[in-house]
């Protein structure tokens, strides 16, 4: 997980809740035909370069695949204890994810629920084990993560994410329900479950295609090419996993 940059409000968006203020979730998908929806859920992945704002999976930018397209609540709009806040249309609480691993390819293939990720596992964790709506404090929020700093290591061997302590011993983050930096990142890795099996293997076809690099340029000499997709690594956030990329760039 990154920081996620966009702008500061979506005036669209503002400007339906504003004309219609006593309007549902579905009332907004299903106005203009939708159009609207599909304007918003554009432009969140968009701001985020076509990869979940949770795990850094690509999303494809193409309109026939939109349905791997996911509008996420942080804050989920089944609460509504605060009714001065109004959630449901904050575009500040609002995330693009996958579909974490609910699709028919990924649960042919993984078993399910132990391969469900992101809001599809946060999700389940509120309707089956109690958890508060509000995930703030209990999360980190991509858009409120500093900028250029990784909280994460990479395990070669397993493919897992972990809290890098040494990093994480840097910041007092806030909102935190914890005590410490480590324990929050350790808890977003469960709680959006991004060590299961579907994802660590696909983390390691980067710890690979690394390791191809590598092999190239030993048998070219042409250090180069390796400096070229490491600068890549590390500036370009649209490739998918980025956060793993930048830990095995660092390594």
């Amino acid at each position: 997980m990154k920081r996620i940059n966009r702008p500061e409000a979506h005036q669209k968006l503002a400007s339906f809740k504003a004309k219609n203020k006593n309007a549902k979730w579905n009332d907004f998908r299903n106005y203009a035909s939708g159009k609207l929806y599909e304007q918003v859920r554009k432009d969140l992945f968009i701001a985020q370069g076509w990869l979940c704002a949770y795990c850094e999976t690509k999303i494809p930018s193409d309109d026939c695949k939109k349905h791997h397209r996911r509008i996420e609540h942080f804050h989920s709009k089944g609460d509504q204890c605060n009714l001065d806040y109004d959630i449901t249309f904050d575009w500040k609480n609002l995330l693009g994810v996958c579909r974490g691993g609910s699709d028919k390819s990924n649960t042919e293939q993984y078993e399910v629920p132990a391969n469900l990720t992101c809001d599809a596992h946060k999700e389940r964790m509120e309707s089956t084990g109690g958890y508060s709506k509000n995930w703030h404090g209990s999360l980190l929020f991509p858009t409120q993560i500093p900028e250029n700093v990784s909280f994460f290591t990479f395990e070669k061997n397993t493919g897992k994410l972990a809290a890098n302590i040494e990093v994480c011993s840097r910041f007092n983050l806030q909102p935190n329900n914890f005590d410490t930096t480590a324990e929050l990142v350790n808890n977003t890795i469960l709680s959006l479950n991004l060590n299961c099996r579907r994802l660590n293997e696909a983390r390691r076809e980067i710890l690979f295609e690394r390791e191809r690099i590598i092999k190239k340029v030993r048998e070219t000499g042409n250090k180069g090419y390796l400096n070229f997709f490491y600068n890549k690594w590390l500036t370009d956030n649209s490739l998918p996993f980025s956060t793993t990329r930048k830990c095995l760039v660092r390594l």
